[in-house]
């Protein structure tokens, strides 16, 4: 969670509407998820055996 709030700015918001934080919610989770699966695509380019390994070292 502290990833998606600090890379994806899941915490910056300022919506006085349902629909308005939805959007940025929807958006920001799309993006974690974007910045996870390329991450984990670039740690398997690397070498690493599993994307959870490289993970753990970064």
């Amino acid at each position: 969670m502290q990833t998606s709030k600090g890379e994806a700015g899941l915490d910056h918001y300022q919506v006085r509407q349902y629909t308005g934080w939805y959007r940025h919610m929807a958006l920001a989770m799309h993006a974690h998820a974007f910045l996870t699966a390329t991450r984990a695509r670039a740690a398997v380019e690397k070498g690493a055996t599993t994307p959870a390994t490289a993970s753990s070292s970064s």
